[in-house]
């Protein structure tokens, strides 16, 4: 099977590397949940609200805080930096990383 390889540490993985995983899925999980919750999740009339484009759903337009109307505008780039600095940290330890078949 192709690309069927899987990469490890050599005995425990590094503190950073760890806080970075977790922090990647942490926001993957959030921001699926924003995307497939927002209507349940986000009560209407909140104050010091914001329409964000971001979040338009099928015409539907939602009125956040504007944190998380931020937070919806960067998703994917945080998303994006968090795994480069998985895979940087994997290649500068790449004395402690394995190939395993």
């Amino acid at each position: 099977m192709l690309g069927a390889h899987r990469w490890e540490f050599v005995g425990k993985p590094p503190m950073i590397f760890t806080v970075v995983a977790i922090l990647l899925f942490a926001n993957v999980f959030v921001s699926l949940a924003l995307f497939y919750l927002a209507k349940r999740l986000i009560p209407s009339n909140l104050p010091n609200s914001q329409v964000c484009s971001a979040m338009a759903n099928y015409g539907i337009q939602y009125g956040v805080p504007g944190w998380l109307c931020w937070y919806v505008n960067w998703d994917m780039t945080i998303s994006g930096t968090l795994l480069a600095l998985v895979i940087l940290i994997m290649i500068i330890l790449r004395g402690d990383v394995r190939r395993v078949r």
